[in-house]
């Protein structure tokens, strides 16, 4: 456990570190920092045993800093939210044949991220596609999941249990691309394909943004 912190604590202090060297190069030269705010629909993979559970779109959204480093490379910075909400008849067919006919609530997945990545545009143009890269921290939480059914004199009828998703801080690797149109601010669409190293089977997401940078 402690080697985990500590492992996890390298990771925090090297984003930092990256976050604060850029910011200082970008500070030296007549470019301005851009910033701005995104929202996001994605679909999530989560390991087999409750990938079913989650097989439904969620929503998102986030804010981002853009720190050109010339006219074509910038690094972004971007935290975002996502939420997830369980599949409740999945969830019931995963049960004994009592609870055939539960209410299931609760159960929502959610993940907060911070990535930094490299912003790449071949040219200079006020319609421009490009390509994005980086690594980062993303936490998953889930609330517990209730599940109601038979007499209340049952003590089978209520009970309250964890869906058995991957919880906690874990890397993230993020790329995928976008198109950029200056208006004059910046209107983006994006597409990524993040990877989340969860234990044992990776998790991945792939949000589909819409944002707008000043």
């Amino acid at each position: 456990m402690i080697a985990m912190q500590c492992s996890l604590a390298r990771r925090i202090l090297c984003c930092l570190v990256f976050c604060l060297f850029f910011t200082t190069v970008q500070a030296q030269t007549e470019e301005s920092v851009g910033y701005g705010f995104q929202i996001a629909g994605a679909r999530i993979n989560l390991p087999e045993s409750v990938r079913s559970f989650y097989n439904s779109p969620g929503f998102g959204f986030g804010a981002h800093l853009d720190v050109p480093l010339s006219p074509l490379v910038s690094i972004s910075i971007a935290g975002d939210y996502g939420s997830f909400i369980l599949n409740a008849d999945e969830y019931r067919r995963s049960l004994s044949s009592f609870f055939s006919q539960a209410v299931v609530s609760g159960g929502r997945l959610s993940i907060f991220s911070l990535v930094c990545a490299a912003k790449y545009r071949p040219y200079e143009s006020s319609v421009v596609p490009y390509l994005v890269s980086g690594l980062g921290l993303a936490s998953l939480s889930a609330s517990d999941v209730t599940v109601l059914a038979g007499p209340p004199s049952d003590p089978r009828s209520s009970r309250a249990k964890k869906a058995n998703i991957p919880t906690g801080t874990k890397g993230i690797l993020s790329f995928g691309g976008g198109l950029e149109i200056v208006i004059p601010w910046a209107v983006f669409v994006e597409v990524k394909y993040q990877l989340v190293f969860t234990e044992g089977e990776s998790s991945s997401f792939v949000p589909v943004s819409l944002g707008i940078t000043f």
